[in-house]
């Protein structure tokens, strides 16, 4: 009789897990992969990774799951990104509306804005599908924010014809009518730039802006504009164009190289001549091409800045005994004959 009850008991479990076999497939196959496309900014201008390159349409791939949101997208992207990992990336439902940032790229901060597809997200529990592009930026004045704003495409591609290109880019901006409903408008006289660079192009009275191109490569185009007062008046748009060159001869780019003396890295000064007064001194770098060097902040202190065209670096008045580091990208530019480059070192100041 015992044996017999056994047996029986045996055979209800294996019912039981024949009977959810099916289930616990679907589960699995309910599994999907998305990449989604983000941008982040600060005041107008792309933030760096923790290699020094502008984090603008970055590929974030997500598996494992059947659903994501934009708290999963920013956490991978601290993941894979940031320094610091996911550590950079805080986040709570601080106001009962949905989860909302606490800290973004090590900042914490809640003054901070999402898009996805050019729509305002509501929390952070916004889903997020594949090929979602994924806007995420710090307001720069937090008393009077930045509306967003984009250009009509995220991508273009152009094919040199005669040794020149173009595309025409559309620029609008989200801002409340007099109903607090959410309306975009046409961005004009907002200055265009070309991979970091002011194009000397603005946008017209319709928001357009055509920019030309004389070589093949890919280029990001954002835009920039103050209020009167100094602040960001919009968020740093995007768009990133691929030029193509269909009479390219098969002509291989030259290497250049960028030399930079290692005595120029280092600087000692005393606390009581930065008492009344900045220092500054020069990174001595140079190119074995004819590319043009231009030097840019990518982390480190907020009492040491850097002239992006002439590589001076400025330990601020009043800078405290200390040691302190930034990192500098210095990128040589493409030219008919070599090709683009560039390097990352560190700057180590001591105030003794």
């Amino acid at each position: 009789m015992k044996a017999l009850k056994n047996t029986l008991m045996g055979l209800v479990v294996f019912a039981l897990i024949i009977a959810g076999m099916p289930a616990m497939t679907q589960q699995a196959q309910a599994s999907t992969t998305v990449t989604a496309y983000v941008t982040l900014s600060d005041s107008g201008s792309f933030v760096s990774d923790k290699n020094g390159a502008d984090i603008v349409r970055r590929a974030v791939t997500l598996s494992g799951q059947d659903s994501y949101t934009l708290v999963d997208v920013l956490t991978e992207l601290h993941e894979q990104y940031y320094a610091d990992g996911a550590d950079g990336f805080a986040y709570s439902d601080a106001y009962g509306y949905g989860n909302g940032v606490d800290k973004l790229w090590g900042e914490a901060t809640s003054s901070v804005g999402y898009y996805v597809n050019d729509q305002m997200a509501m929390s952070l529990d916004d889903s997020v599908a594949d090929g979602d592009d994924v806007a995420v930026w710090f307001y720069d004045d937090a008393a009077n924010y930045e509306g967003y704003t984009y250009f009509d495409q995220k991508t273009a591609s152009a094919s040199l014809e005669d040794g020149a290109a173009s595309v025409t880019l559309k620029l609008s901006q989200y801002s409340y009518d007099s109903s607090w409903n959410l309306v975009a408008g046409t961005v004009t006289g907002a200055s265009v730039t070309v991979n970091g660079t002011d194009s000397g192009i603005d946008t017209d009275s319709e928001g357009n802006a055509t920019v030309s191109f004389s070589k093949a490569g890919t280029y990001v185009i954002s835009a920039t504009m103050k209020n009167s007062d100094g602040s960001t008046a919009i968020t740093a748009p995007y768009c990133v164009v691929t030029v193509t060159d269909s009479s390219s001869d098969g002509t291989t780019l030259k290497t250049q190289k960028i030399k930079v003396k290692k005595a120029s890295l280092k600087k000692t000064y005393k606390a009581k001549k930065l008492r009344k007064k900045a220092r500054s001194f020069k990174i001595k770098a140079s190119t074995t091409g004819d590319g043009t060097l231009t030097f840019k902040k990518v982390s480190g202190s907020k009492r040491i800045k850097i002239n992006k065209k002439t590589g001076k670096v400025t330990v601020k008045k009043g800078t405290k005994k200390g040691t302190y580091k930034i990192n500098v990208k210095i990128k040589a530019s493409a030219t008919d004959t070599y090709a683009k480059t560039s390097v990352t070192k560190t700057i180590v100041v001591k105030v003794k």
